[in-house]
């Protein structure tokens, strides 16, 4: 797995997070309270969907049938995945926010490599990268159309 797909990751992973938090703060806001006898303490499942008025799939809440980690993704009206949050087998987590082709302009990530902020072109390739390198030294990169990096 390159650098790249590690941060796309870790950027998924904790943008799910904030988003899922977001989600149920705003659905259950006003809703059941601890003491109403409908409530359950606990919810087991392998995957959550949430569908719009219509039907359609919006989001997802699922662990990944490769390696049983946690993804969250939503999902534009064209069913897109336009932001992605997730967990690598190492540890690792990231954030991706897609537009509407499927391109991740960016992507934030962190694990034990540190923690970082891609911003990519219309082509999918990093462009620049604002980080903390593992050492706590800060890191900002910026590469050509081919990916090389061209300063530091």
């Amino acid at each position: 797995m390159t650098f790249r797909d590690r941060m796309m990751m870790l950027v998924a992973c904790v943008v799910s997070s904030f988003v899922a938090t977001a989600a149920v703060n705003v659905y259950f806001h006003g809703r059941a309270t601890a003491e109403d006898p409908e409530v359950k303490d606990c919810i087991r499942a392998q995957r959550y969907e949430c569908v719009d008025s219509d039907g359609n799939l919006r989001g997802v809440f699922a662990t990944n049938a490769k390696t049983g980690m946690p993804v969250f993704a939503l999902t534009d009206k064209d069913k897109n995945v336009r932001i992605s949050v997730g967990v690598n087998e190492d540890g690792s987590s990231a954030i991706a926010f897609a537009d509407p082709k499927g391109v991740t302009p960016v992507v934030i990530a962190a694990g034990d490599f540190g923690a970082a902020l891609n911003l990519s072109d219309g082509k999918d390739t990093v462009r620049a990268s604002f980080g903390i390198e593992k050492d706590g030294t800060a890191a900002v990169k910026f590469f050509d159309e081919k990916g090389k990096e061209i300063v530091k």
